[in-house]
């Protein structure tokens, strides 16, 4: 059996099932990690920490788009700088 090959390669005679354990663990930790990142809003997930909030909405800005009632195109407009 699969199981008896790995604890006989990795695993000791005081604890034969340590390697398992050890990998459990960290699978469960990934798994908590991942859940955690896609469990929390994104609006906490996008934070505008510059000095003066450049990169937020002011909520005048807010209430012009909410009164419009017309399908609007966004384009992003940059350029790259030479590195």
């Amino acid at each position: 059996m699969l199981l008896n090959k790995i604890v006989g390669k990795y695993g000791t005679k005081k604890s034969p099932y340590a390697v398992i354990a050890s990998a459990a663990i960290i699978i469960l930790a990934a798994l908590i990690v991942f859940a955690a990142i896609n469990i929390v809003p994104s609006n906490i997930k996008n934070l505008d920490i510059t000095e003066n909030k450049t990169y937020t909405l002011t909520d005048q800005s807010k209430n012009i788009i909410k009164a419009v009632d017309a399908q609007v195109t966004v384009y992003k407009l940059a350029f790259r700088t030479k590195t």
